[in-house]
């Protein structure tokens, strides 16, 4: 079906719709004005003060990227338009003039997932005491498995971790694993142990602005 606005010659604010873009909507197709299209865009794309201030110290506190232009709860849950703190146009658009904002995004994202795949790095720097004992190494060494082919740097990692206080020696026991998955994502193997797919692991977070982990569709839609 086609709307009776696919046939007008302007727009209701005057501007030609000679090249205006068709679309569907409801069934109907419909013309679309270019010229108020960039007029809209330019609006929303203007930053208020303070609103980069206000992304990146939500970036910084681990908060999502989709959280803080789309009102999206990082606990999940339905849109929420308090939670936006600077509109989505002038953001990418700050981010796309600014490479060192963009720098700083990227690996506040990067940060943020490398906590929600290992949440000791979550932990304070300084909630634990930690001396060095040279016998450590050899202890922490022996709880991961012999064939795990990054050993060393697992180890190495938990030792820094001690060092700052994130991790208790009464911990490493029970929180080794999430070091392992950690570099285990990192450096994925690069084959299954039968066929010649790429291996995928289920702890993979999808997207860069999201918490869905490849596991998280094996029960249930991706979108559900």
């Amino acid at each position: 079906m086609k709307s009776p606005k696919l046939y007008m010659r302007l727009c209701k604010y005057g501007h030609s719709l000679d090249r205006g873009r068709v679309y569907f909507r409801y069934g109907y197709e419909c013309r679309r004005c270019r010229k108020c299209d960039k007029l809209r865009n330019a609006r929303a794309g203007v930053l208020r003060p303070g609103d980069i201030a206000k992304a990146s110290s939500a970036l910084r506190n681990g908060v999502t990227v989709n959280q803080i232009i789309h009102g999206m709860p990082m606990g999940g849950g339905p849109r929420n338009p308090s939670l936006i703190l600077v509109n989505p146009v002038a953001f990418y658009r700050f981010r796309r003039e600014n490479p060192e904002f963009n720098g700083f995004v990227l690996a506040a994202i990067e940060k943020r997932i490398g906590r929600a795949n290992n949440p000791v790095l979550a932990v304070a720097a300084g909630t634990f005491r930690y001396d060095w004992d040279q016998a450590d190494y050899q202890i922490i060494q022996a709880m991961v498995p012999e064939n795990f082919p990054d050993r060393d740097v697992v180890v190495n990692d938990v030792i820094v971790s001690l060092l700052e206080g994130r991790l208790d020696r009464n911990q490493i026991s029970a929180k080794i694993y999430y070091y392992i998955r950690a570099q285990n994502l990192a450096f994925p193997t690069k084959y299954r142990k039968f066929g010649n797919s790429p291996l995928e692991s289920l702890d993979e977070v999808l997207f860069e602005d999201g918490t869905a982990t490849r596991g998280d569709t094996v029960s249930r839609g991706l979108w559900d």
